[in-house]
C-alpha cells in the first residue's frame, strides 16, 4: 500500500501530493473490491500469501512506534488512517479466507483439519521477516519493507492467477486498480528526489528501481493473465498422483 514520499523537485509538491492520494485511494478500492467480492461470491478475494503480507506490513505501521510518520501531517494522526483502515479490512479478507477457503490440498492430503495452519505459519514467518528486516536495517518509514512486501504479494496474487481453479473474488478491476497505485505512487518517487525518502542511500537507488520495475511488470502480467482467464472460464485440473 502507498506511503507519502514529498522529495519533490521536478513537478512541485502539490501536484505530486495530489498523485500519491490518488495512488492512496486506488489501492484502498483495490483492498475493498477484494473484501466485496468475497462477500458476495462467498469466497475470499487474494491467496493467503498474499493476505499476510500485507497484514503484516499494516500491523508493522500501526504498531511500530518507528513507523510514525506524524511529521508529515502536523497536528494530525492520518498515519493510523493510512495504515489502520486496510489493517481492518484486510483482517475482514482474512477471515473470510478462513471461512471460505479451502481446508486441504492434493499435495498435502494428511493436513485435512489443520490445513489453516498453514495459514498461521505464513502469517508468523511473514511478519517476523518484515519487522527483522525493519529493526536491522533500520528501515523506520518502511520505504524498503513496503516494496519488498508488495513484490511478495504482487507475485502471489499473479500465482494465483495462474494456479487456481475457481477464480471467484479475484477481480480484474481491483487488479487494475492496484497496478495504478503502485504506478502512480512509483511514478511520483521517480518524478521528485529520491533522497527524501531514502537519504542514506550511499550506494544509489538502484535496488528500488529495481523494485518498482518488477512489482510493475508482475502487476500487468497478472492483469492481462487473470482477464484471458476469466474470459477461457474455469480450467479443469488433472489430479495429482
Amino acid at each position: 500500500m502507498p506511503q507519502h514520499y514529498y522529495g519533490i523537485t521536478y513537478l512541485g509538491r502539490g501536484f505530486l501530493s495530489y498523485t500519491v492520494g490518488l495512488a492512496a485511494i486506488c489501492s484502498a478500492l483495490f483492498v475493498l473490491i477484494a473484501v466485496w467480492d468475497g462477500w458476495r461470491l462467498k469466497t475470499y478475494g487474494m491467496p493467503p500469501l498474499a493476505i499476510v503480507s500485507f497484514l503484516s506490513a499494516w500491523l508493522i505501521a500501526v504498531i511500530g512506534p518507528f513507523t510514525n510518520q506524524s511529521h508529515l501531517f502536523p497536528g494530525g494522526r492520518a498515519e493510523y488512517v493510512q495504515f489502520g483502515v486496510p489493517l481492518v479490512l484486510g483482517t475482514i479478507i482474512l477471515l473470510q479466507y478462513l471461512r471460505y477457503g479451502p481446508t486441504d490440498h492434493p499435495l498435502l492430503p494428511n493436513l485435512t483439519d489443520r490445513f489453516h495452519l498453514l495459514l498461521w505459519a505464513q502469517f508468523g514467518a511473514v511478519f517476523a521477516g518484515l519487522w527483522s528486516f525493519v529493526v536491522y536495517y533500520q528501515d523506520y518509514y518502511v520505504n524498503e519493507m513496503e516494496p519488498i512486501q508488495n513484490l511478495v504479494a504482487s507475485s502471489s496474487l499473479l500465482g494465483a492467477a495462474v494456479l487456481r481453479r475457481d477464480l471467484r473474488g479475484l477481480s480484474v478491476t481491483g487488479a487494475w486498480f492496484f497496478l495504478l497505485g503502485n504506478l502512480l505512487l512509483h511514478g511520483s518517487m521517480v518524478a521528485g528526489d529520491l533522497s527524501d525518502p531514502y537519504p542514506e542511500a550511499e550506494h544509489g537507488y538502484y535496488f528500488i528501481y529495481w523494485l518498482m520495475s518488477t512489482i510493475l511488470v508482475v502487476n500487468l502480467a497478472y492483469v492481462i493473465l487473470l482477464r484471458r482467464r476469466k474470459r477461457e472460464g474455469p480450467v479443469q485440473l488433472l489430479p495429482i498422483s
